[in-house]
């Protein structure tokens, strides 16, 4: 009889305090609206789009989670969303892809002076393999300014903006006034390793746990500590940060007035 009374006590305690969890968070309105995109994984993503179209993903995520949600037609929106190589290119990555091949031609110029002739060959050999060139291989996610580039064509009435912080606090900040203030998702930038990188939603806060809701590409919803969700932010890798991030990335949609 004990053991029943201690289960029930369990029991309960177990509902009050899930029940106080979740009233600590605040999650946007257009939440359930996130539904109507396929997954990541799913049948409804080609096999060899499945490693990149998170960007697209947590794009389309973020559209349709606006108070007055935008819901694409997946595959169009994603066979148009920008990559660095290997699919349709933005102004601002075209940009980019500029300025880093003219650095690379300047740095081989400069380190093979002594060799005039295998200078000349590698730099003929950087303008055929340039990025225009290389369509066929797998695609390489969008910069995050590319992508917010590609989600402001899609919205009239937000300002779709990439920003980028040197500290956490931040970050933070914005992702409160972004869920708590103006009742619209984030999409955050992940780092796993300078080759490992991941768009998700951002789409609940709790002030008091010091916990975010995280919307992962499959559809799935994590809470993730705030420290846990500063070190998967940070992008602080050499060859990454500062040249092509900032330390922390986020996209966000403010509404015009």
């Amino acid at each position: 009889m004990t053991q029943i009374k201690y289960l029930i006590i369990a029991v309960i305690y177990t509902l009050c305090t899930s029940a106080s969890a979740a009233s600590d968070f605040q999650r946007v309105s257009g939440f359930e609206m996130q539904q109507f995109v396929p997954g990541q994984a799913s049948d409804d993503v080609a096999e060899n789009d499945r490693k990149w179209s998170c960007g697209p993903n947590s794009g389309a995520r973020a559209l349709a989670m606006l108070p007055n949600g935008i819901c694409v037609q997946f595959k169009p929106f994603m066979e148009n969303t920008p990559a660095t190589i290997g699919r349709t290119n933005t102004k601002f990555i075209m940009r980019v892809q500029s300025v880093l091949a003219g650095a690379a031609l300047a740095v081989l110029i400069q380190r093979l002076e002594g060799w005039p002739a295998l200078g000349y060959s590698l730099a003929v050999g950087l303008v055929i393999s340039s990025p225009r060139s290389l369509a066929g291989i797998a695609p390489v996610g969008p910069h995050p300014a590319a992508l917010a580039e590609y989600l402001q064509e899609w919205v009239d009435d937000y300002d779709v903006k990439d920003l980028y912080f040197d500290n956490f606090e931040q970050t933070l900040s914005v992702i409160r006034e972004s869920v708590l203030d103006r009742d619209t998702p984030l999409i955050a930038h992940l780092c796993f390793g300078a080759f490992a990188l991941h768009y998700v939603n951002i789409i609940g806060f709790s002030e008091r746990l010091k916990q975010v809701e995280v919307l992962d590409t499959n559809g799935v919803v994590y809470r993730m500590r705030f420290d846990r969700l500063e070190q998967l932010m940070n992008t602080d890798v050499h060859i990454l940060n500062p040249l092509v991030f900032g330390q922390y990335n986020l996209i966000i949609f403010k509404k015009l007035d």
